[in-house]
């Protein structure tokens, strides 16, 4: 593939594509029946509906009362016939919402739940109330079943309706119903009830309505049936381990939807709303149900779309743009589409203006109250709400607005008041109708130019098992990860569309395309392109079909298998919304004429658009690209056929495509792709802009541009192509083994063979107007025009002293000066963007040289400017900035001769420097690697004026005849402020720390850094020494955490007025909050957490300046509503108490799934014989970068996409440099190497299941001879679902059963060393860089060890074949957790480990006081390899717990609880 930059080639126009544009009068129409088309009113007369599958959801009804009213009709004279009235049966609720949406900005409802919520916290709503009376002996807890309360609560679910319509003023009101599916339901047990759900929530919906709307006809109201969805997602996997596995297929999907469908009709909806849609193939479901109970049932409900955008990446949960979301579900002619949930308004607003763009039909939104707060709640008042969506209604984006959660009728009366002030969403116009596919991301493929600049949509053919034979292969031996490389490439070549297709006699194509979908739609750089499904047969197709979000195409249909299963075919593609390919075949078979290829593609255009109202715009035609040079003769005119019939089908059937099979077009020239992409290059480009073929199945990244063809290439493709010459297939056939042989000579490095000439062919030359003058008689000779003499005839004057000639003047192209020659260029031939400047500023020099020359004076020397020319001042201001030290030494040097003082050099130039550094830091435009840069060279600078200050100094106490051993060395009255620094007792790790203080230094603040694991006492007793402004304390491991609040206790009990600041990994701005800042905060002394380095210098900066009494009032106030809204949400949530937890555990059937094998190698292994270079592809390089406080935007999140984002990628790419740079030498000097120590023993629970006991060997677990034991913690807070309360100890499986648990740490050494001498140098930039490898070394040790463990020393995956990409993303077998880390957050276990493997001894790995492990780059791991285990958080856990927990450890429980502090649900003595 060319890596030029061609030329854009506009698209063939057809007659067609120049229609104006026209006023939309209502939004597109769906074509289920005919009902919406011709405006019919529903009757409302649903007794009539007796299509068998509606009759058979009836028939399983739960609803009490057998002969329940279905029917809603109201009497035609009930109201005025004309708009606003309404009445139903004789009205369309369609021409009715197109009347109102075009009129004003109508009103929907806001959140049911919180409704809910707040009348529980007025009146009693618990287990009781939800059973009611109907359900009081139900078998599990129902509270939580908000849907429930339709039935058992109707009196509550009908007054929030009235609510929102008499207070709100709602047009429509959403049904109680949102997870009123059998596959919802299911959590409750309820899944029978799920019909009677549906129809109560929506007959009380429409009583509620009936009864407003009598008040004031003029202002009908609507029940919109409500269909949420679901708890589970047909695209993402539920198990990080298996990509394709799912909880719910398609079908299970469509039977649930429609089922709620009936019910909501059954109870008199007017209106249907898939909404909170955050997986766009559940959507895409329940529109299929609507369209199977519209077409069963004719009637014309419409119906609204709403999707769930998740954050502020704009995507859904499943990862698709709101663009993409929509061309997906756009085949069903929504009547309104929108976005609600998950966001606030003011959030939303981006995406709302994006979506507005496109969208066909109606628009809405309905936000939440503004984000969630800490508990949960949603804090946006109704005045803040209307305002933030007041922009929608401005921007003249919507034409329907509500809530979502958190909003009440309050919030709607208040939006409803903003809202009449503007009008509604004008419906854009219709224009051409356009192809609109989707991945995750949307395609528009009238829109589409290839890497070659042509109007031409590449589908990659290589994830096709006939178009490659190594993909054929990976499928054949089931490596579906693998072919997801191949379908990576394709799309980074540059194929718009990825081919699949595993049509093979030896495959199970059905299960196979099933696999390769599920897992395909998982991978973003994959599932961003759209999918062509391929098959030869359909059930293939639409078996992957079912498993795409995105709107796909399938691969393809025709007419040989009859019309009417033709028809059949194109009419389910039609409600899946798929585009299709139409293959030119009818019942006689292949058309391989340019007649016979017109006349099938005309015919099958007909019935399709015609008959089966197909979208034209979404068929492609393939109308047969068959082989050419084959030596026979009736094969020659193929191409020629193809580019005819091609112009002749895009004219005779408006807006449809044209595909091909491009590589059966040369298949007669296979093994030799430089012929064959070279007449796909003649075919293709002929096709495309003078046919208007615009899609085609390639491999994008053979490609080759017509301009890149050689001269007699061409001619010879050409020449086949278009069949020009009787021997075009021997010409080329004859140039085929030419460049075969070329292949051969090349491979054996001989010389290469004479290349045979191409026969040319005389052609007539093109003739305009002017090539037909007649001839005329000539006066003269023709006449020279070097000037105007010769033409006017001007006489010689013969005065040859007055000719000058400056031929003397002209130099040649070697005599220029390279600088000049450089630059002459860049201007002549427009190769840089200051070219014109460059040229001028030597112009000027040569210009002042030239004078000089005049004068008599020495010329100028023409020289190139350079920050080393500026001042002094300003090349040190450059080099901190830049953070360069090569100069600054010799700068340095220069600028104390020009100062009285040598600390003037610091105060002045140094710190101005430091200052620009500063600015640009805090205001993003430089990051945290260059600002430790620029500290190395502040450093280095000060080094060099040490010597001569002290030297300064003593010589000026000695003149004022003072001692100068009687002065203090530290004077540090010039810095703006004292900071001291420490990581706590039993803490080793500073990483953070060293940032937070190289920052602080670059902006003139003293820091006292007194290093790791320090006391309480040191700490308060050097703050005293240094008499300190600011005390930092820093720490990584959750022990740390009571450690702060003790420092913090001690330092108000010693009467401290010092501001404290609390950061690191483990901190949080609640912990500082709730547990630190009660015991040390006055407006005088705070204690305030400081998120990472780039927010310290404005902390330290607010406390130390003028504005520090409001700086600190603001944060009392902020952690002050923290702390009651942590402890309000400590009564809001309920725990199981410990026995209900156990008995929810999980459970493995251990006979049915037994545990793994037993390991190659029972006991302890020390690991010390592993280099640096072999874990060097395990380093996982994103937390590098979060270390450096280096974060991409997406879709440049993560390594190594982050070198692409417009903001940090140029800096992370340096940094990624010296970081390599640094690995490699660490890896030549060896002043880093790592070693660790494994464990593998047999191992049951316990007789109550809680711990895990070990044995030494297979005979002491026989005779239950203990080596020791874990404790466990378990899960206690409730869930919403029904998942169970986890503990690791449910992964092992008990005594019966011989089972294994493993157990590593693992460490890197001699960093502690380096950081030493790089600290010496006072360079911190590489002193943070080595702490930061050692990280990454010590993670990566640990990924490969636990591969090693899995495929050897256990062996219980011996066949693992997954790269280091893989390994990152958990794809592997088994669970490594972490002691102190969420799945057991109790860092004692580690005294456990420590002394079953020995690591102290064997490897050299310690423990601290806080069981922290030493050196600070170690990395420990429980191992578990059942594949059940999973990783999970314990969360909080109950006292009884605790005290069961404290028991079975032997430990007492106040010790107890104060390790377990941060995950206690209870406050302890």
């Amino acid at each position: 593939m060319s890596g030029k930059d061609f030329k854009i080639h506009p698209r063939k126009q057809f007659a067609y594509d120049s229609i104006p544009p026209k006023a939309r009068l209502e939004p597109p129409v769906p074509t289920y029946n005919d009902a919406a088309k011709n405006h019919t009113p529903n009757p409302y007369l649903n007794s009539s509906l007796t299509h068998e599958k509606i009759l058979e959801i009836r028939s399983r009804s739960t609803v009490p009362d057998a002969n329940a009213n279905i029917d809603y009709s109201q009497p035609k004279d009930l109201y005025p016939e004309s708009f606003p009235h309404f009445v139903r049966g004789r009205d369309s609720v369609r021409e009715y919402i197109t009347s109102l949406f075009t009129s004003q900005i109508a009103l929907y409802d806001g959140a049911m739940g919180t409704m809910i919520q707040n009348y529980s916290k007025r009146n009693k709503l618990e287990e009781e109330e939800y059973r009611g009376d109907r359900f009081t002996d139900w078998t599990c807890n129902v509270k939580g079943n908000n849907d429930m309360l339709s039935i058992t609560q109707p009196h509550v679910i009908k007054g929030i309706y009235k609510e929102y319509l008499e207070v709100g003023g709602s047009n429509m009101i959403g049904t109680n119903t949102f997870s009123s599916t059998t596959i919802a339901m299911a959590d409750y047990e309820m899944e029978p009830y799920a019909y009677e759900l549906n129809y109560i929530g929506a007959k009380l919906a429409r009583e509620a309505c009936d009864e407003v709307t009598a008040k004031d006809p003029s202002k009908p109201r609507f029940v919109v049936g409500a269909l949420g969805p679901t708890n589970r997602t047909g695209s993402i996997s539920p198990s990080v381990e298996d990509p394709a596995a799912r909880n719910v297929t398609f079908d299970e999907l469509v039977e649930t939807y429609f089922e709620q469908i009936v019910g909501l009709v059954d109870g008199g909806c007017d209106i249907l709303i898939v909404e909170t849609i955050f997986d766009t193939l559940n959507a895409k479901c329940a529109i299929y149900a609507v369209g199977e109970f519209l077409e069963f049932s004719g009637l014309d409900i419409p119906l609204f779309v709403s999707g769930t955008l998740v954050d502020q990446s704009g995507r859904t949960l499943s990862g698709q743009t709101g663009e993409a979301f929509y061309a997906s579900i756009r085949h069903s002619k929504p009547m309104c589409v929108g976005l609600n949930c998950a966001l606030g308004a003011n959030h939303m607003a981006p995406f709302v203006e994006r979506l507005a763009k496109v969208v066909e039909c109606f628009m809405h939104v309905y936000s939440n109250a503004g984000l969630p707060n800490a508990m949960g709640g949603y804090d946006d008042t109704p005045d803040t709400m209307a305002e933030q969506n007041e922009v929608f209604f401005k921007s003249g984006w919507l034409n329907m607005v509500g809530g979502c959660c958190g909003s009440t009728p309050p919030h709607i009366k208040r939006i409803r008041e903003v809202a009449s002030q503007y009008s509604p969403r004008v419906l854009p116009d219709e224009t051409r109708p356009k192809m609109w596919l989707s991945g995750l991301e949307d395609l528009v493929v009238e829109d589409v130019h290839n890497h070659l600049g042509m109007p031409f949509l590449n589908v990659g053919e290589r994830c096709n098992i006939s178009g490659s034979i190594r993909f054929k292969k990976l499928m054949m031996k089931g490596d579906f990860q693998t072919a997801m490389d191949i379908a990576k490439k394709q799309v980074d070549d540059g194929a718009h569309v990825i081919d699949i297709n595993v049509d093979d006699g030896m495959l199970d194509g059905l299960a196979a395309m099933q696999k390769f979908v599920k897992i395909a739609v998982t991978e973003p750089e994959v599932a961003k392109v759209p999918f062509m499904l391929d098959a030869s047969k359909f059930d293939i197709v639409v078996a992957g079909m079912k498993w795409c979000q995105g709107k796909s195409i399938v691969n393809s249909i025709s007419l040989k298998v009859g019309e009417d299963l033709f028809k059949a075919h194109a009419k389910l593609l039609k409600k899946h919304g798929a585009a299709v390919v139409v293959m030119a075949f009818d019942e006689d078979g292949q058309a391989a004429t340019a007649s016979e290829k017109v006349r099938i593609c005309k015919r099958s255009y007909d019935i399709l658009v015609n008959e089966v109202n197909f979208p034209p715009e979404d068929i492609v035609f393939d109308p047969n690209v068959l082989t050419i040079g084959t030596g026979m003769e009736e094969h020659a005119n193929y191409g020629v056929d193809f580019i005819n019939a091609t112009k002749t089908i895009r004219e005779q059937c408006p807006y449809a495509k044209i595909s091909g099979g491009i590589s059966n077009l040369s298949f007669g020239f296979r093994g030799v792709m430089k012929i064959r992409e070279s007449i796909h290059s003649v075919f293709l480009h002929h096709a495309i802009l003078e046919s208007g073929m615009d899609v085609g199945i390639v491999n994008a990244h053979e490609m080759i541009h017509l301009d890149d063809l050689e001269p007699d290439m061409k001619v010879l493709c050409e020449n086949l192509v278009f069949n020009k010459t009787e021997d075009a297939t021997d010409d080329m056939l004859e140039r085929t083994k030419y460049e075969r042989a070329c292949i051969d000579a090349r491979k054996k490095n001989l010389p290469l063979p004479k290349k045979p000439r191409v026969k040319q062919v005389n052609r007539p030359r093109k003739q305009f107007a002017y090539d037909s003058l007649p001839p005329k008689a000539r006066l003269e000779p023709p006449v020279p025009t070097y000037n105007d003499a010769a033409k006017n005839h001007t006489p010689n004057p013969y005065l040859n002293s007055s000719l000058i000639v400056n031929a003397h003047e002209m130099l040649s192209l070697d005599e220029v000066d390279p600088e000049v020659r450089l630059a002459a260029q860049n201007l002549v031939f427009n190769k840089t963007e200051d070219a014109t400047d460059v040229m001028l500023e030597l112009t000027k020099k040569e210009k002042a040289a030239m004078e000089a020359r005049k004068n008599g004076g020495a010329a100028v020397e023409v020289k190139k400017t350079s920050w080393r020319d500026l001042e002094v001042k300003a090349r040190l201001e450059h080099a901190l900035v830049n953070g360069i030290s090569q100069y600054v030494d010799q700068d340095v040097e220069e600028a104390r001769h020009s100062v009285d003082k040598h600390l003037e050099v610091i105060e002045g130039p140094l710190m101005d420097g430091m200052n620009v550094v500063g600015d640009l830091f805090g205001s993003g435009k430089m990051f945290l690697p260059q600002v430790i840069k620029s500290a190395r060279v502040m450093k280095k600078a000060v080094k060099y004026l040490l010597p001569f200050m002290e030297e300064e100094k003593i010589q000026t106490m000695i003149e004022l005849g003072i001692d100068p051993s009687t002065v203090t060395e530290d004077d540090d009255s010039q810095y703006a402020g004292k900071v001291l620094m420490a990581t706590v007792k039993g803490d080793v790790h500073d990483i953070g720390k060293n940032i937070v203080a190289v920052v602080l230094g670059c902006n003139n603040y003293k820091v006292y850094d007194i290093g790791v694991m320090v006391t309480c006492e040191k700490i308060l007793e050097k703050a005293k020494e240094y008499d300190v402004d600011v005390i930092g304390l820093s720490g990584l491991i959750t022990p740390s955490l009571d450690e702060m609040v003790d420092v913090a206790k001690e330092m108000s009990k010693q009467g401290f007025k010092t501001p404290l600041l609390i950061g690191g990994a483990t901190t949080s701005k609640m912990h500082t909050a709730v547990k630190i800042a009660p015991n040390y905060f006055t407006l005088d002394h705070p204690a305030i957490h400081v998120l990472d380095a780039s927010r310290s210098v404005t902390v330290v900066s607010s406390l130390l300046g003028l504005n520090k009494e409001e700086y600190v009032t603001d944060i009392m106030e902020e952690y002050d509503e923290m702390r009651e809204d942590y402890y309000a949400g400590l009564e809001d949530r309920y725990f199981l108490t410990f026995d209900q937890a156990k008995e929810q555990k999980f459970t493995i059937d251990y006979d049915a799934d037994p545990p793994a094998p037993t390991p190659s190698k029972v006991g302890i292994t020390v690991i010390d014989d592993v280099s640096l270079e072999t874990i060097l592809p395990y380093i996982d390089w994103n937390p590098f970068f979060q270390t450096w406080e280096l974060r991409g935007r997406y879709p440049n999140r993560g390594y190594p996409k982050i070198f692409d984002d417009e903001a940090v990628g140029s800096e992370a790419k340096k940094l990624h440099n010296d970081a390599v740079e640094m690995m490699h030498q660490i890896i030549a000097e060896k002043s880093m190497n790592i070693k660790g120590v494994v464990g593998l023993f047999p191992a049951n629970t316990s007789d109550d299941g809680e711990d895990v006991i070990i044995y030494e060997t297979e005979d002491d677990r026989g005779k239950e001879n203990e080596k020791g034991k874990f404790c466990m913690l378990r899960q206690q807070a409730e869930k919403e679902s029904n998942d169970p309360y986890l503990s690791q100890a449910d992964f092992i499986a008990p005594k019966g059963h011989k089972d294994h648990m493993g157990m590593f740490a693992v460490s890197c050494f001699g960093c502690s060393a380096l950081v030493d001498k790089y600290e010496d140098e006072g360079d911190d930039y590489s002193k943070i860089m080595a702490q930061a490898l050692a990280d990454r070394f010590v993670e990566a040790f640990a990924e490969y060890l636990h591969r090693v463990i899995r495929t050897d020393l256990w062996g219980y995956a011996p066949d693992e074949k997954l790269d280091e990409a893989d390994l990152l993303k958990i794809k592997y077998e088994g669970i490594r957790p972490a002691p102190g880390y969420p799945s057991q957050p109790d860092h004692t276990e580690k005294i456990a480990m420590w002394e079953m493997i020995k690591c102290k001894e064997l490897a050299g790995i310690e423990l601290s006081e806080s069981l922290s492990m030493m050196p600070a780059a170690s990395v420990s791991a429980l191992v578990f390899a059942h594949p059940k285990s999973q990783y999970f958080a314990v969360g909080q856990v109950g006292k009884d717990q605790v005290d069961d927990y404290a028991k079975r450890k032997d430990m007492e429980i106040p010790k107890m609880e104060r390790w377990l502090s941060p995950i206690l649900n209870y406050e302890r003595d």
